[in-house]
């Protein structure tokens, strides 16, 4: 479907696997947060599970007015593993304080 991202990983191994590609994941995902210049994410379409979790660590977001986005593993009673509960917590309290 085109304007979709998307992040799929299939798991059959040891949890030290499992647990090694989490964390990988979830550096890449951290990098637009850290990076020295600005990042801003503008999602269009569908931007669940990993695209949301990119799009959560930018500096700024513009989002299109036809967006779906969301944490789908949340869902299915499985945690993000790129920092995405952690993120939009953190958001949502910036958003609540400002109040």
């Amino acid at each position: 479907m085109p304007g979709t991202y998307g992040l799929t990983a299939s798991y059959s191994g040891d949890a030290t696997y499992a647990a090694t590609s989490s964390s990988r994941i979830a550096i890449r995902f951290i990098q637009p947060k850290v990076a020295a210049k600005p990042v801003v994410a503008a999602p269009f379409g569908l931007a669940l599970g990993g695209g949301c979790e990119v799009s959560l660590h930018a500096a700024a977001r513009q989002p299109h007015a036809e967006l779906y986005m969301g944490l789908v593993e949340v869902g299915v009673g499985l945690l993000p593993g790129g920092g995405g509960c952690k993120e939009m917590t953190v958001r949502a309290l910036d958003a609540a304080s400002s109040i």
